[in-house]
């Protein structure tokens, strides 16, 4: 499984233009409830593709399931304005709570420098808002603590 955070602004109209242009066949939409997103879902016998609209961390991602999920990946940075880990990185600076939250969309699989350090650090601040991010980001990605 990989993820690919999209850019803010991203809407849902550009997720299905993205579709269509790419015929990504629809096989379901999952409503949003309290404890769960709302999901979009395409896909095929290869590739299962996942459009998260997280409202708890105020972000939309892709999850990717497939035997090639790079070349996947690829075609939604290819058809979707996304961020990666640099740019959320860059972004822990002016919106540091939001921005470890999307360290656990786009961090390394296993823990790494410097989302390992920033991910600590926020787990044992003293805001519990940062607390909660780096909370939702180790579950994520599945990290130990």
């Amino acid at each position: 499984m990989s993820r690919v955070l999209l850019a803010e602004g991203t809407s849902r109209a550009d997720i299905d233009r993205a579709a269509r242009a790419r015929g990504w066949p629809l096989l379901n939409l999952l409503r949003r409830t309290e404890g769960r997103p709302r999901q979009i879902v395409f896909g095929a016998a290869e590739w299962l593709l996942t459009f998260v609209e997280d409202h708890r961390i105020a972000a939309t991602y892709a999850i990717v399931h497939a035997h090639d999920e790079e070349s996947v990946a690829r075609a939604v940075r290819e058809a979707l304005p996304t961020l990666g880990l640099d740019d959320v990185l860059a972004r822990v600076a002016t919106d540091r709570v939001r921005a470890i939250c999307w360290l656990g969309v786009v961090g390394p699989g296993a823990p790494a420098s410097p989302v390992r350090e920033l991910l600590a650090a926020a787990a044992a601040s003293a805001d519990p808002r940062e607390r909660d991010a780096a909370d939702f980001a180790y579950e994520a990605l599945g990290w130990p603590r």
